[in-house]
């Protein structure tokens, strides 16, 4: 599994996956800005966009479902947000 910034969306990649879902574990500040249409995909990857604000957050934290076929494993996520200025 990977996890990185690319400017304000966060990406999650769960190589061999057919399905990723990513549940915060708190209210984050700036985002997830469209949680109802980046709270899942299709695929291995999933690309969940925050505004600015998030900056400002201590940490963002939630929870990465992947699902392979009939089996889920969940993954906790606790990332620093993204650098200031990307």
């Amino acid at each position: 599994m990977a996890v990185r910034w690319d400017g304000l969306t966060l990406e999650l990649t769960a190589p061999g996956a057919s399905r990723v879902e990513f549940f915060p574990l708190e209210p984050l500040v700036g985002g997830p800005v469209n949680p109802a249409d980046e709270a899942a995909a299709d695929g291995d990857s999933l690309r969940v966009e925050f505004d600015a604000r998030v900056r400002d957050a201590d940490r963002v934290r939630g929870v990465l479902a992947v699902i392979t076929g009939e089996d889920t494993v969940c993954y906790t996520i606790d990332e620093n947000p993204p650098p200031a200025g990307r």
